[in-house]
This record gives C-alpha cells, sequence and structure tokens, in this order.
C-alpha cells in the first residue's frame, strides 16, 4: 500500500460515521479528484468540525487539496439546523447545534454539482467502571482490561481510542454487546512495540459510543488497513448518499486514565 492512500485511510478513522451500506473502490490511477469528507459531532461542548478535501493522484504529494464554497447543513431530530460556517479553507464549524445523546443527526454537503447526505444516532454514553493492568502470556508483555456495565436496552456498539503519554494512536479497537448484553463486559486492548507499557507511562483511554454503521464501517476499515502492502484499499462502506469517501460520526463520550505501576 503507498504511503499516500496509508496516509488517506489512516486520517479517515481517526473518528468515524453512519448510513447505508455501499461499498468504495478506490482507484490509485484515478485522475479525476473525489471528495473527501471527514466530520465528527458528541456529547462534548462544540464547536464541532466538518472538514472536506480532495484526494490526489498516488504518485503526488501528500498534500489533499481544501474545498471551500461548500454549503454544509447540520441538523437534529428536534428541528434544530444551522449552516456551518468555513473558518478557514475546507473546514466547516458549527456555532449553534448541540450534541445531545439519543438524537439522531442529519449532514447535507452541496458541493460542486454534488448533495451528499448521512444522518447518525448518537448513542446513549457507557462509563468505563474500571481499568486492569494485565499480565500476557508467561508475563512477556503487559496489556488493559476495559471493564464496563453494558446497557440491556438495545443493541450497542463501542469504539476505544488510546492515548499514551498525550499521543493518540491511530489504531482501530471496536467491541459488541451482540454475545454479552446486559453483562459486565470487558475489552482488552494490547500494546505492542515502542507503545509497549512501561512503568509510569500515562495512558487515557477513550470510549466511543457508536452506531452499528459507524461500527460497521470502521470494521471493514481496518480490514482494509490490515490487507498489507500489496492489497488495494478498496471496501471500506460508504456512509453517503450517494457514494463519497469518508465518513460522518456523532458519537458519545466518556474516559479515564491509568498510570502504569
Amino acid at each position: 500500500m503507498s504511503n499516500k492512500i496509508q496516509t488517506l485511510i489512516l486520517s479517515l478513522s481517526t473518528i468515524m460515521f453512519v448510513a447505508c451500506e455501499k461499498v468504495i473502490d478506490i482507484d490509485l490511477n484515478d485522475v479525476e479528484p473525489k471528495i473527501v469528507v471527514e466530520a465528527n459531532i458528541d456529547d462534548i461542548e462544540g464547536p464541532y468540525q466538518v472538514k472536506l478535501t480532495k484526494t490526489v493522484n498516488y504518485n503526488q504529494s501528500n498534500m489533499f487539496p481544501t474545498v471551500s464554497d461548500a454549503v454544509v447543513t447540520l441538523s437534529d431530530s428536534e428541528g434544530n439546523t444551522e449552516v456551518l460556517v468555513e473558518s478557514v479553507p475546507g473546514i466547516y464549524v458549527s456555532t449553534l447545534i448541540e450534541g445531545v445523546p439519543g438524537r439522531t443527526y442529519t449532514l447535507d454537503i452541496e458541493v460542486e454539482d454534488l448533495l451528499l447526505k448521512s444522518s447518525c444516532k448518537m448513542p446513549i454514553p457507557t462509563e468505563i467502571d474500571t481499568i486492569l493492568v494485565e499480565e500476557g502470556f508467561f508475563g512477556a508483555f503487559r496489556y488493559l482490561s476495559i471493564v464496563f456495565q453494558d446497557d440491556p436496552a438495545e443493541q450497542n456498539y463501542y469504539r476505544f481510542i488510546k492515548v499514551i503519554n498525550g499521543i493518540t494512536k491511530k489504531d482501530i479497537n471496536l467491541a459488541t454487546d451482540q454475545l454479552t448484553n446486559g453483562e459486565l463486559m470487558t475489552s482488552s486492548l494490547f500494546f505492542f512495540g515502542s507503545d509497549s507499557l512501561k512503568s509510569g507511562d500515562e495512558i487515557e483511554i477513550i470510549m466511543h459510543g457508536i452506531d452499528k454503521a459507524n461500527y460497521d464501517y470502521l470494521r471493514t476499515l481496518n480490514e482494509v488497513i490490515n490487507q498489507g502492502v500489496s492489497a488495494t484499499p478498496a471496501n471500506p462502506i460508504s456512509p453517503f448518499s450517494p457514494v463519497a469517501l469518508g465518513y460522518f460520526s456523532a458519537h458519545s463520550v466518556t474516559r479515564k486514565t491509568i498510570i502504569i505501576p
């Protein structure tokens, strides 16, 4: 996998989307740039941000051109709507709308004769109960177990983000309660190479409550990343109608920090 495409994929993995399931095919030799959307809203006080860029050919630099003069509208299921303001080229920010768990959010983007749409319901947040430091096989390594109480009222999907000594990692860690609905759940997070756990490390775990479509997007994106250098990155599910690259994520957030003994 070229550095360019890997950079694009990893940038898209930094946090998520929703809607109907469509497969994206990325043509490494496609001379026509495609719109890339990176959009997030959470239950932490805004402003919230939508970033619009364009792809470039694999043999060009890793500088993705920004997309200006789009009409970006964010609305919720309570009837609140606002047109986001382009603060700097390609970055559109909210000023009024609030991220509230339980509400469904819709993102509409009018740009270059395209009308892109995606919707996402923000799940109710789940608190992290405990973070345990565990020993690997024969004490060869240590890992973390994240313990939390799953909500039995609905199917739940989770993403865990690791922040090691202030540095956010881009790997994708997911969990679902499909087989453990309503139970006390444990999700294991592993640390290898330069990220191996050391005494004194400060580890923050950020837990996102995501919806099924978001979970499926991240799961398929992770499969693309792990296909290896010889594979074409071609199968993450598109959240947008019509098909576009990127994501729109409305997610709840909880976090907990541990100092490794």
